[in-house]
């Protein structure tokens, strides 16, 4: 156990002065710098919200304890332990990772847009959109996993897209391998696997007529058990190394012995278990229904300071992207099965995989969950955008200028409430809130 500096308060709240104490020789170190002591915990100085749980297990990964945090692969808290490592435990550390992986799903998702679009107004506005969305900005500043599965999930949409679009195999192999990657790190990823099975039927489905289909479509299922199944399975299972290492195991071998894989084996009967299991409730959970209509936003952090101002972090969708992606996506729909429109389809089913499981989850959820699904009202919003462009529909692309500068204006308005910038109640409670339902 490594202490930094010990900062002790009474029963009245009040710090104690160091030079009340009394201590045994070579402590002071522990009392020389009680100056930096904050006068208050915010998110500024301390962890909030599930960051407990993922910054300290990270933490132990670097130290080479057994986790604390078990309810989750390890591959996320692995990528956050790189910030503690570069940064030291500190906010900034912990947080890093995240926010560089949110400014990181940016030119992947600009691409996906790219070559599902073309052109360059709406790529650029789309990911304009998406950058600016509530969601995108508050999760990723937060020291939690979910960041890491959003970004491999548009990278294995981006590369599975780019084989069913006329791509060779080395696509679909790296969309298999970002699956493995993405799996590894959270299982809402899991999720976006099944979408990503779908897509490979209906896309063989399209080919059924094709000349030598049964002998191309057995090469091709073998080649996806290797990259979807043998190569995430061997991420996965590696991830688990400082599992191995805590329990005193080392080297490649143990990669290969009973008690590792018994560890890996446990601990997937323990997060079933646990999610299947868990009995709780929370004042700011909220169910799939409400996530679709922005209709419950989880508060993150809340601190009021006794003078007619607070700070607040709310997790929740742009209401511009939520409500508007809504819509697009429903229009997705109709295109799919009407038109039989490939990218409409290839939209529904990656937003449906992310969704539908929720519905029939009955343990606590929270809005945060629906952060996936909003990579998807992106797409079907560019969809609907450049199906106006290639129609050659009057101020198709002013409106879709205009939806981008209110998005961002919108951003802006929102920003105290996004990053516990420190505000008069006044503006949160009455200018902000525009539902009763609304936490901050």
């Amino acid at each position: 156990l490594s202490l930094g500096e010990l900062a002790l308060y009474g029963a009245d709240g009040v710090l104690i002065s160091a030079g009340k104490l009394e201590y045994a020789d070579g402590a002071s170190a522990l009392f020389d710098e009680q100056t930096l002591v904050p006068e208050r915990e915010s998110y500024m100085n301390s962890t909030y919200f599930d960051e407990i749980y993922h910054a300290r297990t990270a933490l132990e990964h670097i130290e080479g304890v057994y986790p604390y945090e078990i309810s989750h692969p390890p591959l996320g808290k692995l990528i956050i332990a790189l910030g503690i490592r570069a940064f030291g435990m500190t906010p900034f550390g912990w947080r890093f990772m995240g926010t560089l992986f949110g400014a990181l799903m940016l030119p992947f998702l600009y691409i996906l847009l790219k070559n599902m679009f073309g052109g360059t107004a709406v790529p650029v506005c789309g990911t304009v959109i998406f950058a600016f969305d509530f969601m995108h900005f508050t999760q990723t500043r937060i020291a939690t996993i979910d960041t890491y599965a959003v970004f491999f999930i548009i990278l294995m949409y981006l590369f599975m897209w780019r084989f069913v679009s006329g791509g060779r195999l080395w696509n679909l192999a790296l969309s298999g391998l970002f699956f493995g990657l993405g799996a590894a790190s959270k299982w809402t990823c899991i999720y976006a696997g099944g979408g990503l099975a779908v897509i490979w039927l209906v896309y063989w489905f399209t080919r059924r007529r094709e000349e030598n289909f049964w002998s191309k479509l057995a090469g091709n299922a073998l080649f996806c058990i290797v990259f979807f199944i043998v190569v995430p399975c061997a991420v996965y299972y590696v991830s688990y190394w400082p599992y191995g290492e805590a329990k005193g195991m080392s080297g490649l071998a143990m990669l290969f012995s009973e008690d590792y894989a018994e560890i890996v084996i446990n601990n997937q009967k323990y997060m079933f278990n646990y999610h299947a299991d868990l009995v709780a409730t929370h004042p700011y959970s909220s169910r799939w229904y409400q996530w679709i209509v922005d209709g419950r936003p989880i508060l993150y952090y809340l601190a009021n300071f006794g003078d007619g101002t607070k700070s607040s972090i709310g997790a929740f969708l742009s209401p511009l992207l939520c409500l508007g992606g809504l819509l697009a996506v429903i229009g997705a729909g109709i295109r799919a099965f009407k038109k039989r429109d490939g990218r409409a389809a290839f939209i529904l089913i990656g937003y449906l995989a992310q969704l539908l499981p929720w519905i029939f989850i009955s343990r606590l959820t929270f809005e945060y969950h629906y952060f996936p699904s909003a990579v998807f009202l992106t797409l079907a919003l560019c969809l609907m955008f450049d199906e106006s462009r290639k129609a050659e529909l009057p101020g198709w692309r002013g409106n879709l200028l205009a939806f981008t500068v209110v998005s961002v204006a919108l951003f802006v308005m929102f920003y105290p409430v996004l990053s516990g910038l420190r505000v008069a109640e006044w503006y949160s409670t009455h200018l902000l809130k525009w539902l009763p339902s609304w936490p901050f």
